[in-house]
């Protein structure tokens, strides 16, 4: 994987508003893991091979889970996560985890219930 940055996440598949207020959790989650192949420079095949979180998802700082909080709100054109009203931190720790919260996040900004 190569380029700038910004021509390696435009190239993510589902990063954009219509796919990401229909998207799953599961789907989220894998535009996530697009978005870190992407950000590292990494194949799905060497993604899959990153430490794993509890909940068998990737495993994420949450330094990085900002950066992918960012992109997403990017492309749905409003922010989504409020970062100190996070109610369990350990969402920002995993993939799967970060997925819901921005799933829950996007039903709410949609008025959609949970």
């Amino acid at each position: 994987m190569s380029g700038k940055l910004a021509d390696r996440v435009a190239a993510v598949a589902g990063l954009d508003r219509p796919s990401i207020v229909a998207a799953s959790p599961d789907v989220l989650e894998r535009t996530l893991e697009s978005l870190l192949g992407a950000l590292k420079r990494l194949s799905d095949s060497e993604l899959q091979q990153r430490e794993r979180h509890q909940d068998g998802s990737l495993r994420i700082t949450s330094h990085l889970a900002v950066w992918l909080i960012s992109r997403v709100a990017e492309a749905y054109g409003n922010k989504l996560v409020d970062l100190a009203k996070v109610p369990d931190k350990q969402s920002l720790r995993s993939l799967a985890g970060l997925a819901h919260l921005l799933h829950s996040a996007i039903d709410e900004k949609e008025g959609r219930q949970p």
